[in-house]
């Protein structure tokens, strides 16, 4: 009597072989013997389920739960990994100077990150696009209205939110109000969309004499800014402060709020989760999305501080609101300010204890 087994891989058409060789199966008589003087209840070789599994099913539930307890020892140690390289993190030296700790810790015993204390932070906020304004040597050049009231033009209420969380955090704010028509700050110099259509017209010269005059000098002058904080012996917070058109190209944006950052920095990812959460909280009603309309990691001002900054110094968020409540003004646009001011407030006040 033989059982046979599906056809095992690299058998050659098909053919069925047994699980161990026939010279060591016991003979059907022995066992109907053995079971005959046995007091227990004969086990099935087909495995129904009231007569118990099969041998060969149960050696292969063994082989899935030894694979299933590798598994999840290996998530067990390298979470501990983890947790003791960010209790021993310290910041590296900057000019001469010693930040006195680590950005934030994070613990990653689940799927989500763990916001720990990070005392000694300083907030900063920059608005890359808060106004519309042409300088008057580039007049001739930008001259349709339209398109500078427009969310090619400027990001509408992004500068009113930026001023308002500067006043209630008590923190600095770097802005711009010239039209990202002219050259976009929230660009690398060698985005193809550095300038409008009608800007990359100019000639080389006269784009070189824009970059001069007014993107340098703001990369420039928010870039001393976090150097000389991380100087003093803190950690950055870069708040980006953007909104964004309520439809694009025909389809509608379906969030409220969008929070950007890069997934790979930990420490930014567990700030826009609790932050996310807060703001959840403070009103069900608030679409908060991460990483959304745009990606994090796009090229824009906070992607290149990445670059200059590690992580234990930098952390970069980019905010985006949706322009509708700016455009519309009233009771919402309030709220979203308030809400937005506050929970941050929240989030700061908890990585500080």
């Amino acid at each position: 009597f033989t059982l046979a087994t599906p056809a095992r891989r690299g058998s050659r058409n098909g053919a069925q072989l047994p699980d161990f060789p026939l010279g060591n199966r016991p003979s059907f008589e022995a066992n109907r013997r053995q079971l005959a003087s046995s007091n227990r209840p004969p086990k099935s070789t087909f495995g129904f389920p009231h007569q118990g599994k099969p041998r060969r099913i149960q050696s292969q539930q063994a082989r899935m739960d030894a694979i299933g307890e590798r598994h999840a020892s290996a998530a067990r140690d390298h979470a501990e990994r983890q947790q003791r390289r960010c209790q021993r993190a310290v910041a590296l030296p900057c000019n001469g100077c010693m930040a006195s700790s680590a950005i934030t810790s994070i613990t990653t015993t689940s799927s989500r990150p763990v916001l720990e204390p990070m005392p000694n932070w300083s907030v900063i906020l920059s608005c890359e696009h808060g106004g519309n304004r042409v300088p008057a040597a580039w007049r001739g050049v930008l001259q349709d209205a339209v398109l500078l009231n427009s969310h090619r033009g400027w990001d509408a209420g992004a500068l009113n939110m930026a001023r308002h969380m500067a006043r209630q955090l008590g923190a600095p704010l770097h802005a711009a109000q010239i039209t990202r028509l002219l050259v976009d700050l929230n660009r690398s110099t060698t985005h193809p969309r550095l300038h409008s259509d009608a800007v990359r017209q100019l000639d080389a010269a006269q784009r070189q004499r824009i970059v001069a005059r007014h993107y340098r000098p703001f990369r420039e002058a928010f870039e001393e800014d976090v150097h000389a904080h991380i100087e003093q012996g803190h950690q950055v917070l870069h708040i980006s402060v953007h909104s964004f058109t309520p439809e694009l190209n025909g389809e509608q944006r379906n969030a409220d709020i969008g929070l950007l950052y890069d997934p790979s920095r930990q420490a930014e990812r567990a700030l826009c989760l609790r932050w996310q959460a807060l703001l959840k909280a403070t009103d069900p009603q608030w679409r908060v999305r991460r990483n959304y309309p745009y990606a994090g990691i796009e090229d824009g001002h906070a992607t290149a501080l990445r670059k200059h900054f590690d992580a234990r110094h930098y952390a970069g968020i980019e905010l985006e609101v949706n322009q509708r409540f700016a455009l519309e003004g009233g009771h919402l646009w309030k709220q979203i300010k308030r809400d937005l001011t506050r929970s941050l407030q929240s989030l700061l006040e908890e990585t500080a204890s």
